[in-house]
């Protein structure tokens, strides 16, 4: 009896179960496409925020010594939520004894920086790169970085530093979310 008065109401309000049954087929869709469009989005979120460069900079405290030790590039390394990190010396051309900018740093500076364009990679130890504004030398690299200052300058390895230069003017790092907490020897103080 009662199966008999479900199927009499259905038959007279066809219309309004059709509107039903479409607006639970759209819903669905939608929250079906909605799921599929935010997984994509973060992983684009991602590869678009990792074409920035790095998004974290640790440089000596205002006041205090000039350049970091050299190990504070792995005490970064080793934070929580730190993908890449790379120590970096530059020097101005009047500062290094060749007469030109140079720009020191690891191999991991390639990751920090995709749009920079390495030819055919980063330098190893005994190895040089020159700027894309340089004229090229046999044996040495290239580094093209969008950057004319940079562009003009000498690249090479931190094993390579000249005489005298000890430690890093900065690390730069690139950290995933949340952000790191940093142990308490690398925290800046101001005097």
């Amino acid at each position: 009896m009662i199966l008999r008065l479900c199927a009499a109401s259905l038959r007279r309000r066809g219309g309004q179960l059709a509107l039903v049954f479409l607006a639970v087929a759209i819903a669905a869709a939608t929250c079906a496409g909605l799921a599929a469009f935010a997984g994509r989005s973060r992983e684009r979120l991602r590869e678009d925020l990792a074409a920035f460069g790095p998004n974290l900079l640790v440089r000596p405290a205002p006041g205090g010594v000039t350049r970091l030790d050299p190990a504070s590039v792995e005490t970064v390394r080793g934070v929580a939520g730190v993908e890449l990190a790379s120590g970096i010396v530059e020097l101005e051309a009047e500062e290094n004894p060749s007469g030109r900018r140079l720009f020191a740093a690891d191999a991991a500076i390639a990751g920090l920086h995709p749009n920079w364009r390495l030819e055919p990679r980063w330098p190893a130890a005994g190895e040089r790169a020159l700027g894309a504004a340089l004229p090229a030398e046999p044996g040495a690299g290239r580094v093209t970085t969008g950057e004319p200052a940079l562009d003009r300058a000498v690249f090479i390895s931190l094993h390579d530093l000249p005489p005298g230069v000890e430690g890093v003017d900065r690390i730069e790092a690139r950290a995933a979310p949340p952000r790191p907490a940093f142990p308490e020897a690398l925290r800046g103080r101001a005097p």
